[in-house]
C-alpha cells in the first residue's frame, strides 16, 4: 500500500464537475422545522447518477489502458433533501417514517456510499473525489482519512485568509462526534461541534471519497428533521441521537470565534477544497 497523501500526489489531471447551481433556498417554518420545495427524483438523483458513472468509467480506464490513476475526478454537488444511507433501511418502522416524509412533502434520495441520513440544501457543500485504484492501494480507513484531512486544509485554509495565520481556536478537528447524525470516526468538529462527515464508495479498480460540509444555513433544523425522521421510524440504539447541540456550520464557528467574521461562502469553500488537491488547471464541466 501507498500513502494516502501520494494517491492525491500522483493524479496529473483533474476534471471537475460542478452541480451546485440554481439550488433551492431551504427555510425553516414557525415551528423550526426545515423546509424546501419540492424537487423531482430526476434531479435528486442526477448527482448520485453522476459519481456511480465516473466510478465505472476511471475503473474501466485503469482495466482497459493501464492507466493509473492519471485522472481524478472532484465533483461539487448540493441536492436539497434529506439523503438516507443504506442503514436507514433497517430502521424498525422505515415504511412509517418514509410516509411521513411523503406526507411532509420532504425530498428524500438514497446516496452510493454507506453511512446514515445527512440533509443537504445551499449551505451544504457535497464533494466526491473520484480516482482510479487498484483495489489494495490505500485502505478504507486510509480513505477516509485523506477525505477528511482534504476538507481539515480547506477549513484552515479559510481561517488563514481572514487572519493570516492559523488559530487553535479555529481549527477542525477529525474524530467522531457523539451524538451527531451519521456519525463516524473521521468527523470534522470545530470546537466539539461537528462540521463535516465523510463516506467512501468502492468500486473494482475505481474510489470515491465523499465528504459533505456545512457551511452556512440552519443546522439545527437540519438536525431536528433527522432525529424527528428518526423517531417516525421508531430508531433503535443503532441510529443516532441527531442532537443539534453538537452540529454546527462552518459560519457558526467562525462567528463564534469573531462576531465580525466575514461569511464564507460555498464557491469560497470549493476554491479552498481544489487548491488542497492541486486542481489549479482543472477540465471544468
Amino acid at each position: 500500500m501507498i500513502n494516502e497523501r501520494a494517491l492525491i500526489r500522483k493524479i496529473n489531471a483533474w476534471k471537475v464537475i460542478d452541480s451546485t447551481r440554481n439550488v433551492p433556498e431551504s427555510y425553516t417554518d414557525s415551528g423550526g422545522f426545515w423546509r424546501l420545495p419540492v424537487t423531482g427524483p430526476e434531479t435528486l438523483e442526477a448527482p448520485f447518477a453522476t459519481d456511480r458513472q465516473e466510478l465505472e468509467r476511471l475503473g474501466t480506464m485503469k482495466a482497459n489502458l493501464g492507466l493509473w490513476p492519471g485522472e481524478g475526478v472532484a465533483h461539487f454537488y448540493q441536492p436539497s433533501a434529506l439523503i438516507l444511507g443504506k442503514l436507514d433501511r433497517r430502521l424498525p418502522a422505515a415504511d412509517r417514517a418514509l410516509k411521513w416524509a411523503k406526507d411532509e412533502a420532504i425530498p428524500l434520495v438514497l446516496r452510493i456510499a454507506g453511512g446514515q441520513a445527512i440533509v443537504s440544501d445551499h449551505g451544504v457543500l457535497n464533494i466526491s473525489i473520484l480516482s482510479a485504484m487498484p483495489d489494495d492501494t490505500i485502505s478504507i480507513a486510509q480513505g477516509f482519512d485523506l477525505m477528511a484531512k482534504v476538507v481539515q486544509e480547506a477549513f484552515a485554509r479559510v481561517v488563514e485568509c481572514r487572519y493570516g495565520e492559523s488559530l487553535p481556536d479555529l481549527s477542525a478537528v477529525i474524530g467522531a462526534v457523539p451524538r451527531s447524525y451519521c456519525p463516524g470516526d473521521y468527523d470534522l468538529s470545530v470546537n466539539g461541534k461537528k462540521i463535516c462527515g465523510i463516506a467512501q464508495r468502492r468500486v473494482k479498480n475505481a474510489i470515491g471519497l465523499m465528504g459533505y460540509v456545512s457551511i452556512g444555513g440552519d443546522q439545527a433544523a437540519r438536525a431536528r428533521l433527522v432525529r424527528e425522521y428518526y423517531r417516525r421510524g421508531e430508531a433503535n440504539e443503532r441510529f443516532p441521537a441527531s442532537d443539534p447541540e453538537v452540529m454546527t456550520t462552518v459560519n457558526e464557528a467562525l462567528l463564534a470565534y469573531d462576531p465580525w467574521a466575514v461569511p464564507v461562502t460555498v464557491e469560497e469553500f470549493k476554491d479552498h477544497v481544489l487548491a488542497v488537491i492541486g486542481a489549479d488547471q482543472p477540465e471544468w464541466q
